[in-house]
């Protein structure tokens, strides 16, 4: 297809099918299990409801960059517990978007995303100055696995830093800027916390943040109250 002078390649591109979305993702995650040492991969049927509600969601994520409809785009929230193989099916999902968001459509695309573990957050937000957090998330698209298990306060030089509230406060000022027209940063994670323990360690603020930044899948459990669903 030809571009249009001035246009970025993906507006001119047709939107991915859910069938085509489940099959790229299931099978990255596939590869992904057997890179890990499994041979023959038995996916449950939490893990397959999963890619389902990722392939919705990779759908409703490349119809809106089409349609220019980039503000308050609402990321994905895995939860469960160890072993669920929660952030393996982020990391499918993951290398099948490019970074800011948009459906890799060809077979020679890669994607270019950082998947940030969570104890990890601190040296990437600040490093050896504070101007790190402005470069490392200066992507549209923010992964982050395993949050709850970094230190939610950590002193730097003397002063007490907490770094996922900085993350998902600096995320939500940008989702509820009025300027739709202007890329907005997109929150991916997993945990194995729920949303009450969630509000235990981070406050009440942050949990009815996240409540407004992301879609919840449940790998495992029965879903949260005000969590929306894919």
């Amino acid at each position: 297809m030809t571009q249009r002078h001035g246009r970025e390649p993906w507006r001119d591109q047709v939107p991915v099918t859910i069938e085509e979305a489940y099959n790229r993702i299931k099978n990255k995650y596939i590869q992904l299990v057997k890179k890990s040492g499994v041979k023959e991969p038995d996916i449950r049927k939490d893990q397959e409801d999963a890619l389902q509600a990722l392939a919705r969601y990779a759908v409703k994520m490349d119809v809106n960059r089409i349609e220019l409809f980039k503000g308050r785009n609402k990321g994905i929230f895995i939860f469960g517990n160890l072993g669920t193989g929660k952030s393996t099916l982020l990391r499918a999902f993951m290398a099948c978007i490019s970074s800011n968001g948009k459906w890799l459509h060809g077979e020679d695309e890669r994607s270019t995303n950082t998947f940030l573990p969570a104890d990890k957050m601190f040296e990437s937000i600040y490093g050896s100055s504070s101007s790190k957090f402005r470069y490392k998330h200066s992507k549209e698209c923010v992964f982050i696995d395993d949050v709850g298990t970094e230190q939610a306060m950590v002193s730097h030089f003397g002063n007490p830093k907490y770094p996922f509230i900085e993350i998902v406060t600096s995320i939500y000022e940008k989702f509820n800027e009025s300027n739709f027209l202007e890329p907005q940063q997109t929150l991916f994670l997993t945990t194995n916390l729920s949303p009450k323990k969630i509000e235990e360690i981070y406050g009440e603020r942050i949990a009815d943040r996240l409540k407004e930044l992301g879609y919840q899948i449940i790998i495992g459990g029965d879903s949260f109250r005000n969590f929306g669903k894919i």
